[in-house]
């Protein structure tokens, strides 16, 4: 997969819109209130410099989540499942082992997701991510490497959990 592409599925490509029409939202009711904010701090000798430049962080702030998810647009790919068993697919749950370069192993449950940006499931990764792009489409029993900053790891990709399933008897 190529890392300039942002994989989603249709779910995830609704909540990509709903997050852009959210701050878009949040940016206009900021601007809306902005003004009357500002005016109260040159008339208010009790408003401080900081509680202006709040102001200004709160306005990057937004403004940089709407153009980072705007500038995404144009290289989102929709996906479908692919229906393999023998593969790894959006939405299956997984027991998996993280091998890390100091020879630690952590074994996890969990959900691959077809989204863009943080997840706030633990229990769940983006396709976008890392570890994500080095589950989607491989063999289940198979070993595979990743890379996150300079740090390479490696998964095996243990088994494939029905939703219904309880983990199996951890290490």
């Amino acid at each position: 997969m190529e890392e300039n592409i942002y994989y989603l599925d249709v779910v995830g490509y609704k909540d990509y819109l709903q997050r852009i029409s959210a701050l878009e939202e949040e940016l206009k009711s900021f601007l809306a209130t902005r003004s009357t904010e500002a005016k109260d701090i040159l008339l208010d000798e009790h408003y401080s410099s900081a509680t202006s430049c709040d102001l200004v962080r709160r306005e990057k702030l937004i403004l940089d989540n709407l153009q980072d998810l705007r500038k995404k647009r144009d290289r989102i790919k929709i996906i479908e499942k692919h229906g393999e068993d023998t593969r790894v697919d959006i939405g299956d749950r997984l027991l998996l082992e993280i091998m890390f370069p100091s020879h630690d192993v952590e074994e996890m449950e969990t959900e691959l997701t077809a989204t863009i940006g943080t997840l706030h499931n633990e229990d769940k990764i983006s396709i976008n991510s890392p570890l994500g792009r080095a589950l989607y489409n491989q063999v289940i029993g198979g070993i595979y490497t990743y890379q996150v900053g300079e740090r390479k790891m490696s998964v095996h990709i243990k088994q494939k959990l029905l939703t219904e399933d309880k983990p199996v008897e951890r290490k």
